[in-house]
């Protein structure tokens, strides 16, 4: 059993601790969506473009330690460019369109 924790390992480890060397590493991507009725779409749409952008993804992993799922980009961790990451689809395609049409009943 491990878990990866890349920001501990930067930025709170009172310890030399180091991050497990794997084959294959398992991600899970993150969603961001405008609500359908917000008040202010297009500036939702703005921070959007901005919060999926590079610059905001080098932020994360610079000032954050977190690892993003960006082409490019890593943590300041020693090997973690290398490393090869699956991201885990946690819904199925159609479990994807019975929440999706749920959401659109309510937002």
């Amino acid at each position: 059993l491990a878990i990866s924790m890349p920001k501990y390992i930067i930025t709170k480890a009172p310890a030399p601790l180091d991050w497990a060397r794997v084959d294959t590493l398992l991600g899970t991507p993150r969603a961001i969506a405008v609500c359908a009725k917000a008040p202010h779409p297009e500036a939702a749409r703005v921070f959007m473009d901005y919060w999926l952008s590079k610059d905001a993804m080098k932020l994360m992993t610079d000032k954050v330690g977190e690892y993003v799922l960006a082409p490019g980009v890593f943590p300041p961790i020693d090997g973690i460019s290398t490393a090869k990451v699956l991201p885990i689809r946690e819904l199925s395609d159609e479990e994807i369109r019975k929440w999706g049409d749920e959401f659109k009943k309510i937002f």
